[in-house]
This record gives structure tokens, sequence and C-alpha cells, in this order.
């Protein structure tokens, strides 16, 4: 059974960042978000432009918790791979100027 504190707990050992828990702030680009629905706990996403999107509606808390934890999981694997992908490009420019080209 996973709890909110579960949740806390991963985010924190995890390193996990990139999350917007029941609204505590605006929202951003690229981040996962879990917040209260008539129906039980939203789990969502947003874009580029912080539009959300791929919202999904839980009635069991533990399912919603998951859910929100599986995606972040994913979201920062993916931002961390476009970290990667920049500083290669940045080496890469740099090198090009190194060589005169």
């Amino acid at each position: 059974m996973t709890t909110l504190s579960d949740v806390h707990r991963v985010i924190a050992d995890e390193g996990l960042a990139h999350f917007n828990l029941f609204d505590d702030h605006g929202l951003r680009e690229r981040e996962i978000g879990i917040r209260q629905d008539p129906g039980g706990l939203q789990v969502f996403t947003t874009d580029e432009r912080a539009a959300s999107l791929n919202e999904r509606v839980f009635a069991d808390e533990t399912e919603a918790y998951t859910e929100f934890l599986k995606r972040l999981r994913a979201n920062n694997r993916e931002a961390a791979r476009r970290r990667a992908e920049r500083q290669v490009e940045r080496e890469q420019r740099l090198g090009a100027r190194e060589q005169g080209v």
C-alpha cells in the first residue's frame, strides 16, 4: 500500500524533481502532479507549455500514488536524458570553436 508518506520518502530518497503535490504551486512545464478531485485523486502531466495533459482520476489512493511515482520516475529519467544531450551538444560546440570551425 503506497501512502502520501511513502511518496514523500521516495521523492527524497531518489532525489526526484519536477512534481506538483496537491497544487502546492502553479503549473510548471514538464512536471507530474497529483491533486484532489471530486472522484478521488487526479494524476496529471504537464507539457512544455505547462498545460495539463493525461489526466486520470483514481478512486483508490494507493493506485493514484503508485501511478504518480511511476510517471515521476519516468519524467526524471527523460529530464536526465535531455540534460545529457544538451551537455554533449555544448561540448561539441566548444570543440568546434577550439578547432576554428
